[in-house]
């Protein structure tokens, strides 16, 4: 079975426009300010021939001169974690390619970011009323202080940004005097196609998400050697040349997905609850998690799809929850429940209350859709208790682990594979691809009802799990397992990740099979930038080793990664609380976290 890498979903995200079921935690960034000596308050009007306007103008806050070869416009929001995470490599980028990159910024709040609005507001008015300088100094004030974007606060930025008239600003904040410019930016934004902040045009070339240093010095260093020297007008030439309007990147992307999705993977149905009949020639398996809003927007499409395509259509439902959606698998549960009593038509009945509900899924309103779907009430709350139909659940589970199923939802249309909440008319389209195929051998003598078995008898199995060469871990790493085994399992993991600690049943579950015949060695992989607390913990189950050995490792092991989703979760009072329960020297922990003694053997 293969483990999700869902942590990678998030390392390259963005704030989308439909709020995201788990962001980073802010972060310091770098402030532009500080590069930001030729700010300007004059920026070039380039028209874009394929928008029929300019991407900026002269009321968008730029840094850098108006004859730099490369252009970066950015869509921003004030509230956006991800979009804290971006200003450091914005200011990295401005300072590696100086005189030679323009930056200039759009406004652009998401609806579900309350102060991201009036941060806006403040923010244009700032640099209305002080210019492009004082802009920036405003910027890097709200971004370093994200949790706390309150009037007061932009009062205090402004007047530290060194704007005089403090009555002028107030008065714009009353007034709302600068929201025309945030609403054009906002339109400007969605007539290009950005959805979710941070969004970049690189001299009209798409970068969505906050993008690490090397994604950005690809685009502009290719950019740069377009411009052969040549400043005066190279930015605009070459972000007409680039340029490509919504319509047709998404025609693009299209084209992609359909060269990508043309395999067919084999997806057994199993025991899978089915919506539709069994002579449907195009079989939709649809991995799905009640509490992710993507899941809930992809079903009025499903719906539309069967309308559509009636009998020629049938739907197949494997769970996959998540494990940051805590509600998630009790939903399931109760589905699950609904067709033990009542048979797959009670299960699709309580699958439809369960997305109208969510994400209220608390115990209580599972309760109240069992009493409404007519279910026995004592049976399903022994069923959530019990976490009864968890065995099948873990199967729909492993068998998108082996399929590579790292997001939901994620639906197999006969065995060809989309991935998200895709818009009716790409599913659609495929459907409709599919049924023509399947019409095909259907006249060719395959009778409806095997048409999916076919399908699977030459589709591809799952991927095989990646294999790398991985140097030897260090002799005194801790270990499970037989010391000399002929199998060796390097584990590389994060005591903050939710899906390292989720990895832990299914390593127990390998130990009592294997025994002795595996070794299973601890690598530190601390993810710190999403779990800043990971790192400080790697360090303290190393010195729980260095007093007690292998076996004392193990034991802290177990109690930072039981302590996970605590209150003080894996922090420094959490980490001395686990020393002194397994009888550690308290000083010398203490002194060795400080010292961050054991830093280089994690690094």
């Amino acid at each position: 079975m293969r483990r999700r890498a869902a942590w990678l979903s998030v390392v390259l995200a963005g704030c989308s426009a439909a709020p995201q079921a788990r962001a980073p935690e802010p972060v310091a960034a770098p402030p532009l300010a500080a590069v930001a000596s030729d700010a300007s308050d004059e920026a070039p009007r380039c028209v874009i021939d394929a928008l029929g306007a300019p991407l900026t103008t002269a009321r968008d806050p730029s840094i850098g001169p108006a004859s730099a070869p490369v252009s970066i416009v950015v869509f921003s929001d004030f509230q956006c974690p991800y979009c804290a995470r971006a200003v450091g490599t914005l200011a990295e980028l401005l300072s590696a390619y100086d005189g030679k990159v323009r930056l200039s910024w759009k406004h652009f709040p998401l609806s579900f970011h309350d102060r991201a609005r009036p941060a806006a507001e403040a923010a244009q008015a700032v640099f209305e009323l002080g210019g492009a300088l004082a802009f920036f100094r405003f910027h890097d004030e709200a971004f370093a202080a994200q949790s706390d974007l309150s009037r007061d606060r932009f009062v205090a930025w402004a007047r530290a940004a060194g704007l005089r008239d403090m009555a002028a600003f107030q008065r714009a904040l009353d007034e709302h005097a600068y929201a025309a410019k945030v609403d054009d930016d906002v339109a400007v934004g969605r007539n290009a196609g950005v959805s979710g902040t941070p969004h970049f045009f690189v001299n009209g070339i798409e970068l969505s998400g906050a993008r690490p240093f090397a994604d950005f010095k690809a685009v502009i260093d290719a950019e740069l050697a377009k411009a052969d020297g040549s400043q005066a007008s190279a930015s605009c030439a070459l972000t007409n040349r680039n340029y490509r309007t919504k319509e047709q990147r998404r025609a693009a992307e299209r084209a992609a997905l359909r060269a990508e999705n043309a395999d067919v993977w084999k997806v057994p149905l199993g025991t899978a609850p089915i919506r539709g009949p069994q002579t449907a020639p195009v079989t939709l398996v649809v991995f799905s998690d009640y509490e992710c809003p993507y899941c809930k927007r992809i079903e009025p499409t499903l719906a539309r799809v069967v309308e559509r395509f009636g009998a020629d259509v049938r739907v197949a439902w494997k769970d996959h929850p998540l494990s940051f959606h805590p509600r998630a698998q009790p939903a399931a549960t109760l589905a699950r429940e609904a067709r033990a009593q009542k048979g797959d038509a009670a299960f699709w009945d309580v699958h439809d209350r369960l997305f109208a509900k969510s994400p209220a899924l608390a115990d209580e309103d599972l309760l109240a859709i069992a009493r409404d779907a007519g279910l026995d009430e004592a049976r399903v709350k022994a069923a959530l208790a019990k976490n009864a139909h968890a065995a099948v659940i873990a199967a729909d589970v492993a068998q998108g682990d082996d399929l590579d199923v790292t997001a939901t939802p994620t639906v197999y249309v006969n065995g060809r594979k989309l991935v998200g909440a895709k818009p009716f008319d790409e599913v659609a389209e495929m459907v409709e691809e599919e049924l023509a195929k399947a019409q095909g051998r259907i006249a060719r003598g395959v009778s409806p009802a095997n048409v999916y078995d076919a399908i699977l008898a030459s589709a591809k199995d799952p991927p095989p799990p990646e294999r790398r060469v991985v140097a030897d871990a260090p002799k005194n790493a801790a270990y499970r397992g037989g010391k000399t085994a002929k199998v060796v399992i390097q584990q590389f993991s994060d005591f903050g990740c939710p899906y390292c600690r989720k990895l832990e049943d299914t390593m127990k579950l390998l130990l009592a099979e294997y025994g002795d015949r595996v070794k299973v060695v601890w690598r530190d992989r601390p993810l710190d930038e999403l779990h800043p607390d990971a790192p400080l913990a790697a360090e303290a189950a190393i010195e729980a080793r260095e007093q007690k050995g292998n076996a004392g490792f193990w034991k802290m092991h177990e109690l930072i990664f039981a302590g996970q989703s605590a209150e003080e979760g894996i922090g420094r009072a959490a980490l001395e609380r686990h020393a002194q329960t397994l009888g550690l020297d308290l000083p010398r922990f203490r002194k060795a976290l400080d010292d961050r003694r054991h830093r280089p053997e994690v690094t």
